[in-house]
């Protein structure tokens, strides 16, 4: 699955991070989950009959979207509060929610589901609490602090138990999903002379290989 944002502003800010449009496509099923703007609904659309196959109302507006591979019934959304919410397409109610967890705090930056270990999502928000969750477990199983004084941007790789975060220290970090243990961090572009990386602003991990693009507030993508 592909997970994207369309817009311009910073991730820091609520206000404008509402004002974007978040979706996730999933391959396999050719679906596609989105949200965005000031609308608080979240749409599955079937791509290969161009309909749209379930709306969802929602209490707060979405400020992140993930999907399971291994399935086409589970969606997971950030929100603006806080909140994570999980809902299972397939169920016939009007509002298919299934589980809230409300132990963010602070506007949700990303989640991402890892696709190889079932029930196994992290999670950041714009405080940079990062945490590692279980579904089964209904709650998390650790919770760090990834960066100082902000996150700005996460992202989950489909099928290794690893995730990157970006802050505005001008700092990328790589971490084990299984222990939340850092695995490297990134302060400099690549090459001879390279300078300092700017404060990163969205990353996205290749969906097989162990690679990721990073943009920064410069204009500036590495790889």
């Amino acid at each position: 699955s592909t997970s994207t944002t369309t817009g311009s502003s910073s991730s820091s800010s609520s206000s404008s991070r509402s004002k974007l449009l978040f979706a996730e496509w999933q391959q396999q099923f050719q679906t596609l989950a989105a949200s965005g703007g000031a609308s608080s609904k979240l749409y599955i659309w079937d791509c290969i009959t161009e309909r749209c196959i379930r709306e969802v109302n929602l209490e707060q507006n979405i400020t992140s979207i993930a999907t399971d591979n291994s399935s086409n019934s589970l969606v997971v959304t950030g929100n603006i509060d806080g909140s994570i919410r999980l809902f299972d397409i397939r169920s016939p109610e009007t509002n298919c929610q299934t589980i809230i967890f409300n132990e963010h705090t602070t506007q949700i930056v990303n989640v991402s589901v890892q696709k190889v270990v079932n029930g196994v999502m992290t999670s950041g928000d714009i405080d940079a609490n990062v945490k590692l969750w279980d579904f089964r477990k209904k709650m998390s199983v650790k919770t760090f602090e990834a960066h100082k004084p902000s996150l700005l941007a996460l992202s989950g790789h489909n099928y290794f138990p690893v995730f990157v975060t970006g802050s505005t220290n001008q700092t990328v970090k790589v971490f084990s999903c299984e222990d939340g243990k850092m695995l490297c961090r990134i302060r400099n572009h690549f090459g001879l002379f390279a300078r300092r990386i700017a404060p990163v602003r969205c990353l996205s991990f290749h969906p097989f290989e162990m690679t990721f693009a990073a943009g920064f507030s410069d204009s500036i993508v590495s790889v």
